[in-house]
């Protein structure tokens, strides 16, 4: 409501804070999302990790797709506030359903004892478990693979829509509708990784990654 009375006025800064808000609302849900697909995890020791990763990438997949064949209408015929007043809304029954949320879904798969030492104990005790994680060859090396993608490989999300609008002359129409191709694919993509590849190890699907995109990059 404060995004559609702000952006009234057309204001750049306002646009600008608006999307820092946006920005940092869904960080600090990914946060908690991801803690909780930790949790629910350890339920299942083997396949939990893989099954809840299918599932998120599934909804995420069905989502987009709604999602982006309705941002093609909105950005079409009206004006970014309305945009911005939607995706408040859809936000606003996110906090909803997670205010409902059991308290007991935190503590699954943790041991009682573990969970009534407090904050600082546990922070402590997840640090040490990072430490001797990383003592393994395989941890180490793929989080270092992480982290020199995320300096090295550039991100040409911004670049990439306006090359689109402005060089190429797409409707954002159109553009929504190739957003909705890239979700058609990430949900193909996550049923054949359930299907064939669930079982494999994380730095053979990086090295399919690589291949993948040394592959397509000369395209």
């Amino acid at each position: 409501m404060v995004g559609l009375s702000i952006l009234s006025t057309g204001s750049e800064k306002s646009a600008a804070l608006m999307l820092f808000l946006t920005s940092l609302s869904v960080a600090f849900s990914d946060v908690i999302v991801d803690s909780l697909m930790v949790i629910q995890a350890r339920t299942d020791p083997r396949c939990g990790a893989e099954e809840l990763n299918t599932f998120l990438f599934t909804m995420n997949a069905i989502g987009g797709l709604f999602g982006s064949i309705t941002a093609a209408i909105l950005t079409q015929n009206f004006e970014p506030r309305y945009c911005f007043f939607f995706s408040a809304l859809i936000g606003l029954s996110i906090a909803i359903s997670s205010y409902r949320l059991n308290e007991s879904v935190e503590n699954e798969g943790l041991e009682q004892a573990i969970n009534q030492e407090g904050l600082w104990f546990n922070f402590r005790r997840n640090l040490n478990q990072m430490k001797e994680a990383m003592k393994v060859p395989e941890y180490n090396s793929v989080i270092l693979y992480l982290v020199l993608t995320g300096f090295v490989v550039p991100s040409f999300g911004s670049f990439g829509y306006y090359f689109m609008m402005d060089v190429i002359g797409l409707s954002k129409f159109t553009y929504s509708m190739l957003t909705v191709l890239g979700f058609c694919c990430l949900l193909l993509g996550t049923q054949a990784y359930h299907k064939w590849f669930k079982e494999w190890e994380f730095r053979h699907l990086v090295f399919i990654d690589v291949a993948i995109d040394l592959f397509l990059a000369p395209l």
